[in-house]
């Protein structure tokens, strides 16, 4: 839970799977890392709804385990 609540780590996320490329915001506006995490929150809790808790606890396990290789 303390990986996941860094300002960081879910933006980081967002830009590898290719969510700033499908955000849209208005003229003069950047996508920041505010609006990453929130969007990743946003697929997160998505995913919870259509897919229910189990596939979601699996896609966050996948991240964290992936997250895990790629810092050592």
């Amino acid at each position: 839970k303390i990986y996941f609540e860094e300002k960081t780590t879910l933006p980081k996320y967002a830009r590898k799977y290719g969510f700033e490329e499908v955000v849209r915001l208005g003229n003069g506006q950047t996508v920041g890392n505010k609006i990453l995490e929130d969007v990743f929150e946003a697929f997160v809790g998505a995913l919870y709804k259509d897919q229910g808790f189990e596939k979601t606890k699996e896609m966050c396990r996948k991240l964290m385990k992936i997250a895990a290789e790629y810092e050592e």
